[in-house]
């Protein structure tokens, strides 16, 4: 009897049996706490590790904090104060090192040396991948408007609720946060895709970092880029997974369902497409 109840509890209110074991759980056994994820059974990988691409991760996120109390890294999020901002960054933890872990990837496959990211923001997922890549003649072609998300380039199914989003991104900022770096870097100002035609772009990449937050210039991304792609190149994408974004996982689906390289989802909500 007492199962059946149990049964019928978790085929009937899965939400609050979800909340009744994060509850249970002890302070000491969550071991990462974030970005919608929580875990309780494994270590993270920057927890004591002797891995010296792990610890290189812990010295790049270690810098990125010391920038941020020191201010010479701005958090643009409305509201947000320095304690904010290093919240924010420890919950987007698992997130930075999967970006870092998708350079490792391509580190010595590549045919070229340039690097992309669409949806810039502040720098803050870019400045993982500039203080690995420490190679002279690597550029990186930075797109973004730095302008409030309008209506024009979102879905009107699921996007219009971010129209007016991003409002308080200022390219000056995130130049100044990016100012250690920027004999590599092309800032592109303008909303994709409108921007490639006038944009410094370049003929081949090794990565690229797609973080749009909406399903029609993802798309446009890819259309523009997927040919320049090395083989063995690597495309990683912010939204694939998460809820409320599933018109962007069908047009990336879509996308490559002819192609030959592999795609797959990352528990953070990632997606990472590996060229072949």
């Amino acid at each position: 009897m007492i199962k059946k109840i149990k049964n019928y509890i978790k085929t009937n209110f899965p939400k609050i049996v979800s909340l009744y074991k994060i509850f249970r759980q002890k302070k000491g056994d969550v071991s990462f706490e974030g970005w919608g994820m929580l875990t309780t059974s494994t270590n993270p990988p920057w927890n004591n590790s002797n891995n010296k691409f792990t610890q290189k991760f812990t010295k790049i996120h270690l810098n990125i904090i010391e920038n941020i109390k020191n201010k010479n890294f701005i958090d643009t999020t409305p509201g947000n104060n320095i304690f904010d901002s290093l919240e924010t960054l420890e919950s987007l933890k698992w997130r930075h090192y999967l970006i870092y872990f998708s350079i490792q990837l391509v580190a010595n496959v590549k045919d070229s040396n340039n690097y992309v990211e669409c949806g810039v923001g502040d720098g803050l997922s870019i400045s993982y991948v500039l203080n690995e890549i420490e190679d002279e003649n690597s550029k990186f072609y930075l797109y973004d408007s730095w302008q409030p998300m309008i209506k024009k380039y979102l879905s009107k199914k699921q996007e219009s609720r971010n129209i007016g989003a991003y409002n308080s991104l200022n390219y000056e900022i995130t130049k100044n946060n990016l100012k250690n770096f920027k004999k590599k870097i092309f800032f592109n100002q303008g909303y994709i895709p409108d921007i490639f035609d006038k944009a410094d772009n370049p003929e081949n990449i090794a990565w690229l970092h797609i973080d749009l937050n909406s399903s029609i210039p993802t798309l446009r991304c890819l259309e523009f880029f997927y040919n320049k792609l090395d083989k063995n190149g690597v495309i990683i994408f912010d939204d694939y997974g998460w809820k409320g974004y599933e018109e962007t996982k069908a047009i990336v689906d879509q996308f490559f369902n002819d192609k030959n390289g592999i795609l797959f989802q990352l528990p953070t909500g990632q997606g990472i497409y590996i060229n072949k």
